[in-house]
């Protein structure tokens, strides 16, 4: 297994509502990726800490089940796939794709946590959704027979966590992703209870070495754009409802355990949907 370092993805990230109105967008972000084992040991400086402030910076609590914060993110995934027989083949590097807090202030739609063999090969993905009303979802994505995760994979799950007021809950999600050492990509495709496409997502980019050189570097390219994320969630809101789609109010999220949602004898039938079973 080679060594892999913290790299810094500049990425594109596109979303687009297919019906009733479309409406889309594109703009450019940049995530770190952070190897978990090298978490706790990470050099502290002005412009990136762990669990300190920087220019940029990650909080472990703001991670894992929301309140209950975990002080070792690299523990709280590998006992995820322990409980649920992965770990002997997700055995390697557990790597964190988010965006960093800026100057202490962050809001992530989606983390991923990209969990490889000893070969550096994806095994398991991890789906972290966060929605604006303070609330947290988890997604476990792995083939049934536990081969790679490539670009040709598509994994099926229903939605069960309500993220945004102009979108239902009933309906399922396709995941696709793709992962080497210098490219991430993740495709989030939402279908409503008809199997009718209705939004497609996806977050594309390459990756580089995150010297203390490239992070001051997009700092200056991307000012502010950590901010900017939570500025187009609100603005991209009032034109869906300038176009008169109709809003959902928020419903009682399920109540769920959370151990029972990532059992994997109930994973097909609470998170995962095998292909075979959506219509």
């Amino acid at each position: 297994m080679g060594l892999i370092s913290n790299r810094i993805l500049l990425a594109k990230v596109m979303h687009k509502r297919l019906f009733p109105s479309i409406n889309g967008f594109n703009y450019g972000l940049f995530y770190f990726m952070i190897p978990l084992s090298k978490l706790l040991n990470q050099p502290t400086n002005r412009l990136f800490s762990i669990d300190k402030f920087a220019l940029f910076s990650i909080h472990q609590k703001d991670y894992a089940i929301k309140n209950k914060p975990s002080d070792n993110l690299d523990k709280w995934v590998k006992s995820i796939l322990k409980n649920h027989d992965l770990d002997q083949q997700a055995n390697g590097e557990i790597i964190l794709v988010t965006l960093p807090k800026f100057l202490g202030y962050s809001f992530n739609p989606v983390n991923f946590y990209l969990c490889l063999d000893q070969d550096n090969k994806l095994k398991v993905v991890i789906a972290e959704v966060n929605n604006t009303f303070n609330e947290r979802h988890h997604y476990l994505c792995f083939n049934d027979d536990l081969s790679e995760i490539t670009s040709n994979t598509e994994i099926s799950t229903k939605k069960l966590f309500h993220v945004s007021p102009f979108l239902e809950r009933e309906g399922h999600y396709k995941f696709k992703f793709n992962y080497t050492d210098k490219n991430f990509g993740a495709w989030i495709d939402f279908y409503d209870k008809d199997n009718k496409k209705k939004l497609v997502t996806s977050l594309l980019g390459k990756s580089r070495k995150a010297t203390n050189k490239l992070i001051l570097k997009t700092f200056l390219n991307y000012p502010f754009s950590i901010i900017k994320v939570v500025f187009l969630i609100h603005f991209q809101a009032l034109k869906i409802w300038c176009k008169k789609i109709k809003y959902i109010p928020k419903p009682k999220q399920l109540k769920l355990d959370y151990k029972e949602l990532n059992n994997n004898t109930e994973l097909n039938k609470e998170i995962r949907v095998n292909n075979k079973d959506v219509k």
